[in-house]
């Protein structure tokens, strides 16, 4: 567990470095963005500058919201480990790892059986059973289908792209089963 401990520890430094990188990276963004923009009032700008300076602004302003949110996973993450509950309060300092609080409890009798592989191989026969048992009886019941697609039809090849000769087909079924076996 110290080994989690330890790389959750860096995750949180490493996010929180890479959120700090991309809040600057936005700043810069935003900052190309509103000169580019009053170029274009201005007419000096064309407007495919003006939307790629927008665009460039969004997309860091984007990867600054993830960063900031897979700095939120890690930090909570490292709360789990330490065995407190995920509130996000814990402040991090890089200098030193946090104290872990002893060795972990043993496991309950239940969590030893339930990671024993006879008695997982068992479980998963049994719910395949009952999938099995639902998928039969289902098949009991009518079923109702609509199927349809886009296509074209035309007597010249030339004409197969024209939009003039689109078409759409769509069709529908209802089946009952006659036999049970």
């Amino acid at each position: 567990i110290a080994g989690k401990v330890a790389k959750a520890w860096f995750e949180i430094i490493e996010n929180s470095q890479q959120s700090q990188l991309a809040l600057k990276t936005m700043n810069t963004f935003e900052k190309n963005q509103v000169f580019i923009s009053n170029r274009f009032k201005n007419g000096l700008a064309s407007a495919l500058e003006n939307d790629l300076a927008i665009n460039a602004y969004e997309s860091a302003r984007a990867t600054y919201s993830m960063r900031n949110r897979q700095r939120s996973k890690s930090k909570r993450k490292l709360e789990l480990l330490l065995g407190g509950f995920p509130d996000e309060k814990m402040h991090h300092n890089s200098s030193s790892l946090p104290e872990l609080s002893g060795t972990p409890p043993p496991p309950t009798p239940v969590k030893i059986l339930e990671q024993r592989p006879d008695l997982i191989s068992s479980r998963l026969r049994l719910e395949a059973a009952g999938y099995q048992l639902s998928a039969s009886q289902l098949s009991l019941l009518p079923a109702f289908s609509i199927t349809g697609g886009p296509g074209s039809r035309a007597e010249n090849f030339e004409d197969l792209l024209d939009n003039k000769f689109r078409t759409w087909d769509i069709g529908g079924s209802l089946t009952q089963p006659i036999f049970q076996g």
